[in-house]
């Protein structure tokens, strides 16, 4: 082609490009200002660090949630690029904000088809054959759920051009290509971090395959990988230094729990609900299920899984037939781009993590903050797509060169086809995406209802009387060691009215968020007998807005909060009170001065204020040298679970509520952490029903003992209790100590022989 040819495709791919991102993302691209695609679950902390930052942020230091710490922005899937930007020049309105993030999403679309099209076209294929495919390719992207909610992960043009950069790399040893893959590295891990660990995958999959496959000698196969490698790897350690330079927290969580959710599997490569064939078939019954999306989700596509299908038979028909001339040839297409992208899928898949090797990850200090493993097999979706389609335009022109011209045109016509409807089923979803983001949009916003500011002008409050919104049912998930209730429909009402008042939430939902501040964060509702650090580093003594779902049922140390609060009324389908810290510090002090009152008169083990049987193991036989309380404590158990008592009972009426509790010893260098599992027996021995409490649910702690506790209802047939410490994955803890069982009705308090004092289970500061 000469260069105004090449000009004029480009341009055709571009429009091209355009036409169908508006066709994808309708509203998103048509009325940004008014969109917010999903406000549930991610989508709505995501809509709230993105907006906050931008509206009223400064810097690095969100300061929208975990009240009142903040948390650096990157840790919140708040699109620092964006947000810090407009911070630093003075923040923005929303709809500024808005408008800018989804016209950048969409030009990511145009890129993405761009850079594909120029793929396909350094692999041989003609300008119109790469403008079509490299369209399907993008537009069939794994990386299209992203849009309903981890939007900073919808930025489909990343992987393309890493792969282009790499290709001319690859050719040409030139080092400008090796430099603009780290600016496009830094530049999107400021939009997600992911983007930094996408690149290090790849560079480092490269550089490994091309030192086993290339030619040359060694020396020229390191020359080759030096730079591509070293500047790739720059990219996360380019991350890193930015974050540690901006960074006050210091006790982050090392090692992030990876589930086997997070991790690709099957399904989530060959089927897919987003296409209409895979969707004839669970409607009509043909499958039971097919992949909807997870971390993992990288549906191929049925012409990429009918042509490596096709592959794999050919492959064994030369096989078997030795000497024969293979069918179709295979694509001039450089075995190392194959190679890496299978060993990439083996490794999204947690091959070897998920055969109990998890140890594994503790010498891949790269990826130990990565969670979600499954999201690096978008690097196998873009290599095995370019793939599969320059094999068929190779099959295409040797069916042509052999004379058989209809079976070539049949071939590419039905690719076309298939291709283009699936991809047509996925621009459906996006499209049903974007029509709900105006709506969605309004309802945060309160256009369509009364707004919040109105609410609390009735009642005669303005938002400056308030200096944080507290959110009951609490949630507090991020930390890894601790997982505290679930954020649920609650997260929405909550980042509907920090949006609309300027009030940062107590609440947490974010990632690798700081262990100790954690722990002072959700001893606010641990009760009267537990510490409230937070409470002292409040700026002053203004209350805190609680909202409460109508519909839920409150914990006891919940319920205590309330009960030092002024009841405001209900909108947004919420009780809403005004909580004041310096009535619950009172009644801490009320409470902590009856307790102190008794102290002096115990002497062993009492219950006051309740009846009935009670059990305590404190474990004080000096075994082991880190006890929580007294003279010892019980060390780990090496199985993954044990039996550490058998309790009668007597109980003289149905559904008495008790508590059980027991403090565990953690360790800093993992996320793991144990269970305590009851059996309910009946007379008989007979299981009538089961109780489980997760120390990863603590809201009570010291250093990294964590009190693991729950309350629950004892039926009147119930006899006997065996307690089991679930210890998986083994070992789960380094020691446990003070296991409590004991009406919740009573006060329980105990005093070691040092003159230590425990009620209910938990560390007592006396006035003695």
């Amino acid at each position: 082609m000469t260069r105004q040819q090449r000009s004029l495709w480009l341009l055709a791919t571009t429009l091209f490009a355009v036409v169908l991102t508006v066709l994808s993302l309708h509203h998103i691209v048509r009325i940004p200002w008014r969109m917010l695609p999903d406000i549930g679950g991610d989508g709505a902390k995501n809509n709230l660090t993105y907006l906050y930052h931008s509206m009223w942020g400064s810097g690095y230091h969100f300061q929208g949630m975990n009240y009142p710490f903040g948390e650096h922005i990157v840790f919140t899937d708040g699109i620092p690029l964006l947000s810090v930007f407009f911070a630093s020049i003075g923040n923005v309105s929303a709809p500024v904000a808005l408008t800018v993030l989804w016209w950048l999403l969409g030009l990511s679309y145009v890129l993405s088809v761009v850079y594909l099209y120029k793929i396909l076209l350094r692999f041989g294929t003609p300008p119109l054959y790469a403008m079509v495919f490299g369209a399907c390719i993008s537009f069939l992207t794994p990386q299209m759920i992203c849009v309903r909610g981890h939007y900073a992960l919808a930025f489909t043009c990343v992987i393309p051009m890493l792969f282009y950069w790499s290709l001319q790399y690859h050719e040409t040893a030139r080092i400008r290509h090796c430099i603009y893959i780290f600016l496009l590295g830094v530049i999107s891990s400021l939009l997600h971090p992911y983007y930094a660990g996408m690149v290090l995958v790849w560079v480092g999959a490269y550089s490994v395959w091309y030192l086993v496959l290339s030619g040359g000698t060694w020396a020229q196969r390191f020359r080759h990988v030096a730079p591509y490698f070293g500047l790739g790897a720059a990219v996360p350690a380019t991350v890193m230094m930015l974050i540690r330079v901006t960074d006050t927290v210091h006790d982050r969580p090392q090692t992030p729990y990876n589930p086997v959710d997070s991790y690709t599997n099957l399904p989530q490569v060959i089927t897919s609900y987003f296409s209409p064939f895979w969707k004839f078939l669970v409607e009509h019954h043909i499958m039971p299920r097919v992949s909807n999306g997870g971390e993992g989700y990288s549906y191929l596509g049925l012409v990429v899984i009918g042509m490596l299908g096709l592959l794999a038979l050919q492959q064994v028909y030369v096989r078997v037939r030795k000497g024969t001339v293979q069918l179709l040839p295979l694509p001039q297409f450089d075995r190392l781009w194959v190679w890496m992208a299978f060993s990439v899928l083996i490794f999204s898949m947690g091959i070897p993590f998920i055969w109990n090797m998890q140890w594994l990850i503790q010498y891949l200090v790269g990826f130990k903050q990565f969670r979600a493993l499954g999201r690096f097999v978008w690097i196998f979706y873009y290599i095995i797509a370019v793939y599969a389609a320059v094999v068929m335009y190779q099959w295409f022109t040797a069916l042509k060169a052999s004379g058989r011209i209809r079976s070539a045109w049949a071939l590419l016509a039905l690719a076309t086809m298939v291709w283009s409807l699936e991809v047509r089923g996925y621009m459906k979803t996006t499209r049903e995406i974007s029509e709900q983001g105006a709506y969605n949009y309004d309802m945060i916003w309160s256009k369509l209802e009364k707004n919040w500011k109105d609410f609390l002008a009735e009642h005669k409050y303005q938002p400056t009387d308030f200096q944080a919104l507290l959110l009951l049912k609490y949630f507090h998930i991020g930390t890894e060691k601790l997982w505290i209730g679930h954020e649920g429909w609650m997260m929405t009402l909550g980042s509907k009215a920090a949006l609309q008042l300027h009030l940062p939430i107590v609440d947490v939902m974010m990632s690798r968020s700081s262990w100790s501040q954690a722990q002072d964060q959700v001893r606010l509702i641990a009760g009267p007998l537990a510490q409230k650090p937070t409470l002292a580093m409040l700026p002053d003594d203004r209350p805190f807005l609680a909202m409460v779902l109508k519909t839920d049922v409150l914990s006891h140390g919940e319920q205590y909060l309330l009960d030092n609060a002024d009841y405001i009324g209900e909108h947004s389908d919420c009780r809403v009170y005004a909580v004041y810290p310096a009535r619950i510090r009172a009644a801490d002090k009320h409470f902590a001065d009856s307790v102190n009152a008794m102290v002096p008169y115990v002497t062993t083990d009492t219950l006051v204020g309740a009846a009935g049987s009670w059990y305590a193991a404190h474990f004080d036989d000096g075994r082991n040298g880190t006890p929580l309380f007294g003279t010892g404590c019980a060390p780990v158990i090496r199985g993954n679970d044990s039996v550490v008592a058998d309790i009668p009972v007597s109980i003289s009426a149905d559904s008495i509520e008790y508590e059980v509790s027991a403090w565990f010893l953690l360790g800093r260098a993992d996320y793991r952490s144990p269970d305590l599992l009851l059996h309910l027996l009946d007379e008989k021995g007979n299981e009538i029903g089961t109780v489980k409490a997760a120390t990863n649910a603590s809201i009570d702690s010291r250093d990294m003992w964590f009190r693991c506790a729950q309350y629950f209802y004892i039926p009147a047939a119930c006899r006997r209790i065996r307690l089991q410490v679930v210890n998986t994955l083994n070992p789960a803890y380094l020691a446990m100590d003070e296991l409590l069982l004991r009406p919740a009705a009573g006060l329980f308090i105990t005093r070691s022989a040092k003159g230590e004092v425990m009620v209910n289970g938990h560390l007592f500061k006396t006035n003695m």
